[in-house]
Formats: structure tokens, C-alpha cells, sequence
């Protein structure tokens, strides 16, 4: 979904969020402390530890359930099917917040992956009385880093990211959503819901609190980033997704007793793998224009050859009639909405924690 903005001087209002003067007055105040480097980089450094210790001070309590996922992402209730289970990573899963509301729903899976950067966290999630280890493989790992899935040891037909990708540094996104396409099968889907730009909870953020451009620290070290849906679509779609939805979604938080009733906003989108097999099939024996007029070289594979799940062959280095002006369609440089792979070459009131 493309936003619908408008221009507040260097902050722009989207479809979900007109800006009055008064929070625009609240954002510039922001930028007069920053966060120094040096403490962006210990805040970078010490994630880990910060969760850690977030989750030693409030062990399972914080965090409500979150029983609404299946009416905000149906295709849960899919692969939660008894006659076909299927096989659900979740990224950043916390205290179990989201998978055993699953479980108590009567949803069945084939095989459940649960990861966390908190050691704690997994291990309250472990002690949950519905843990089944027989079925259920929750472990520590930082998906900012190469093979941070190893412990998953099957293709993964769903993962979802829940309020998780605002907690990483920005320059890291890209890095989590490749490793999440290279996880799951080749018709895997990735749910994601995060917050979004300008929810109450960055507005309310005090001068010393800000590390970059919508990028906050919180009180207790940890961090969050506050997306627009273009930058969600971005991200994904970089990494060789196809974006199926991705939305902003308007909810309240209400509190009678303190008389808080504040707007909120997130973004919730869902991101599938990019099967372009169909196209180099189609155009497997298709001859490239002016092929006679060249030296002679090895055939282009033909459709039953080995590809991954991009469609792209396995091990194959285009000969020189592929060039771009002559390329087959699957080859061709102007097709520039296509993730890069494909172009040219084969080849917490006071700072909310909403979840």
C-alpha cells in the first residue's frame, strides 16, 4: 500500500497520522539531545544484556497474551489445521505470548520454532506448563548475525515477526529479512506487525531518548523504530519477497483507572517468497536475438534443470548472448522492480512496549 502523505516541513504526515503543530513541536524538541555515538554504540553492543535484564525484572508479566493474532492474520488458522499441519517460526517470541494462545486455540502444528536474543526469555518460555518438547524447538539466537536459524532443521512454512524488527538496529533489517527468506520454503509467508511512524509512543519520547531518525532508546536500554508502510514494503520486497498486504492498523490503548484512551499505530503486512521458475522455464529455449551472428556457446539449461527457490539456476553463468540488450525476459536489466537478484544477472505511557 502506497501512503498518502503530506509535507510538515522535515516531517511528513501519512494516511494513518496527520501531524498538528503541537507534535511537530514535540518531534523538533527531540532532536535537541540526542543519544551520543558512543552510547548508540553500547546500546548496539549490549542488546542482549538489555532484554536480558528486561525480562529478569518482569518475568512473565508484563505481556498479555496475544489471543488476537488469529483474526488479524487468518492464514494462522491455515496452518494450524489438524488434517495439514504445517511448520511456524516466531522471531522474537519472548515469554510465549504468541504461541500458546495458539496452542490453547486447538491450533496443531507440525513442528513449532520459537527464538529469542534473550537467554532468559527462552528459558520462561520453556517453563510454560504447555511447552512440549517433543514438538516445540525454542532457542537463543540473534537473527542479525549468518546462520541464526541452524537449530531450525526443516523448511519453515510461516514465520512471523511481532513487534520485533523495531527492536534491531535499522542498519540490520535487511540482513533479518534475508535470513528469513532463506528459512522458509518455497512458499513460505512472513506476518509481521511493528510500529508504526508517529504512534503515541514516539511522540512522547524526551529529548536524550533519540539515537537516529525515528529510532528511540528507551528507559531501560532497549530500542524502537517506528516504520512507515513503505519502508516495510521496501525492506522485504529488497530481500526477494512479494508483499501480498501491508497496511497500517489504528487501535486505542485505554486504561480507564489512570484515564488514558490514546491513539495507537502499527504496521502489519504479509510478505511472501518470489517464485520466478515459471519464467525461466517459459523462456528456457527461447533463442537470444542475434545468437547466430555469435561464437558458439553451451546451451541454456533447459527447464528440468536445478534451481533454487527464486528460479534461479543453481550454477549457471549466462553466456555472452545474454547480454542485457538481448537478454530473455527473465534476464532482462528494465525489469527494476524486481528484488536485485533478479536485475541484469541470473544471477513503554512514558515510552510504551505494545505487543
Amino acid at each position: 500500500m502506497a501512503d498518502s502523505s503530506e509535507s510538515t516541513g522535515e516531517y511528513v504526515s501519512h494516511v494513518a497520522r496527520r501531524l498538528t503543530e503541537e507534535e511537530i513541536g514535540k518531534m523538533k524538541t527531540q532532536n535537541s539531545r540526542l543519544v551520543t555515538e558512543f552510547r548508540a554504540n553500547q546500546l548496539e553492543q549490549d542488546a542482549k544484556k538489555h532484554w536480558d535484564l528486561f525480562y529478569k525484572r518482569n518475568d512473565t508479566r508484563f505481556f498479555k497474551d496475544r489471543h488476537w493474532t488469529t483474526r488479524e492474520f487468518s492464514e494462522l488458522l491455515g496452518l494450524g489445521a489438524q488434517e495439514d499441519p504445517k511448520v511456524l517460526l516466531e522471531v522474537g517470541c519472548g515469554v510465549g505470548n504468541f504461541v500458546y494462545p495458539l496452542v490453547e486455540d486447538g491450533l496443531k502444528f507440525k513442528r513449532i520454532f520459537a527464538c529469542d536474543l534473550s537467554p532468559r526469555a527462552v528459558e520462561l518460555t520453556k517453563s510454560h506448563v504447555l511447552y512440549d518438547p517433543e514438538n516445540m524447538r525454542i532457542f537463543q539466537t540473534d537473527v542479525t548475525t549468518e546462520d541464526c536459524f541452524a537449530d531450525v532443521d526443516c523448511p519453515v512454512n510461516a514465520a512471523t515477526l511481532i513487534f520485533v524488527l523495531s527492536s534491531i538496529h535499522p542498519d540490520k533489517f535487511r540482513r533479518v529479512a534475508e535470513n528469513l527468506y532463506n528459512v522458509l520454503d518455497n512458499k513460505g509467508v512472513v506476518l509481521v506487525r511493528d510500529y508504526g511512524r508517529y504512534d503515541m509512543a514516539q511522540l512522547r519520547f524526551k529529548p536524550g531518548h533519540k539515537i537516529s531518525e525515528n529510532f528511540y532508546m528507551r528507559q531501560d536500554g532497549t530500542r524502537s523504530y517506528y516504520f512507515t508502510t513503505e519502508e516495510v514494503t521496501k525492506l522485504f520486497e529488497s530481500a526477494g519477497f512479494r508483499t501480498l498486504t501491508c497496511d497500517y492498523v489504528q487501535r486505542r490503548t485505554v486504561n480507564l483507572k489512570e484515564n488514558i484512551d490514546v491513539a495507537r499505530i502499527f504496521v502489519q503486512g504479509k510478505f511472501a517468497i518470489v517464485l520466478l521458475a515459471m519464467f525461466a522455464v517459459a523462456f528456457a529455449e527461447e533463442k537470444p536475438a542475434e545468437a547466430e551472428k555469435l561464437e558458439p556457446v553451451a546451451p541454456f539449461p533447459g527447464p528440468d534443470a536445478p534451481r533454487d527457490k527464486r528460479g534461479l539456476l543453481l550454477s549457471y553463468s549466462a553466456p555472452l548472448t545474454y547480454a542485457a540488450h538481448s537478454a530473455p525476459l527473465t534476464y532482462s536489466s528494465s525489469y527494476s522492480s524486481l528484488p536485485y537478484a533478479y536485475r541484469s544477472f541470473p544471477y513503554y505511557y512514558n515510552n510504551y512496549y505494545v505487543g
